[in-house]
């Protein structure tokens, strides 16, 4: 089965780029019908090492019954940050770029693959743009109750290093982290072989997480930690401010709250962001 591919805009009309598997006939359909989300950091294009681990792994899951969709970084614009803190008040970025669209898209998914090679012992700076940007969604918990993974590579090290630092940025949007791989291609020319093959296998993990098969009770009490302390800044009991109400749609998430919050502001008072979380 051919992995979802992340193209250029030259092949395409359209930066959003959704890529359908079909579900595999020797696996039973979940359920419900879920979309597992790949974005990818690297700016290289098709020639990417990181982007192969994300269509792996959106492979694995595409065979597991999802749908998959993969966004490439490069063809969106993402300003950096600038820290006013709006999106918290708001409910969205008011910098008019790309980000709010794959914001969205992020909030659509059921499952998440996140993947940056390594740059300088890190991720590629737009990937840390793009999670710099995701501040108000880490408040909000866009991905409360939803699962994801993270994929790397390097020519010689800081895989695993930067595969743990998406993974707890799935963690502090509210995900469960099911897994990652990293591949190291310089002095093992098979390294990348064998990583593809783990990333498919992640992909059926991450599928698997998503239909209820998989429980990981260790990070279920980490999640519930990070959710409480969240709470204390952008909660103030009693002192409810109905000036501005935004809702969340369905599915959760910051372009309102998730289903269960309210976010609520009054103009000309950008001090205090309230949020109420039932």
């Amino acid at each position: 089965m051919e992995g979802a591919e992340c193209l250029s805009p030259a092949t395409v009309p359209h930066r959003l780029l959704r890529l359908q598997n079909t579900t595999d006939m020797n696996h039973e359909p979940p359920p419900f019908r879920m979309k597992v989300l790949g974005i990818c950091g690297s700016p290289r294009g098709s020639a990417s090492r990181t982007l192969r681990l994300v269509q792996a792994v959106l492979q694995g899951a595409g065979e597991a019954g999802a749908t998959t969709e993969c966004l490439d970084l490069w063809m969106y614009e993402i300003q950096p940050c600038t820290g006013c803190m709006l999106c918290h008040r708001m409910g969205e970025c008011v910098q008019r770029d790309d980000f709010m669209e794959l914001q969205r898209e992020l909030e659509d998914a059921d499952g998440v693959v996140l993947g940056s090679p390594v740059y300088v012992d890190n991720v590629t700076g737009m990937m840390k743009n793009f999670v710099d940007r995701l501040a108000g969604a880490i408040h909000c918990q866009l991905l409360h109750g939803k699962y994801g993974c993270s994929v790397s590579t390097s020519r010689d090290s800081g895989g695993d290093e930067v595969v743990a630092y998406l993974n707890h940025v799935l963690n502090l949007l509210g995900a469960i982290a099911v897994g990652g791989v990293s591949a190291a291609h310089r002095s093992d020319p098979d390294a990348m072989g064998r990583g593809e093959e783990e990333a498919r296998a992640l992909g059926r993990t991450l599928a698997g997480a998503i239909g209820g098969t998989r429980r990981f009770p260790e990070q279920e009490v980490l999640l519930a930690e990070i959710h409480e302390d969240f709470r204390p800044s952008y909660w103030r009991s009693g002192r409810m401010h109905p000036t501005i109400i935004i809702t969340g749609r369905s599915g959760g998430g910051c372009r309102g709250m998730r289903r269960d919050a309210l976010l609520t502001c009054t103009p000309g008072n950008p001090t205090e962001p309230l949020i109420q979380l039932q």
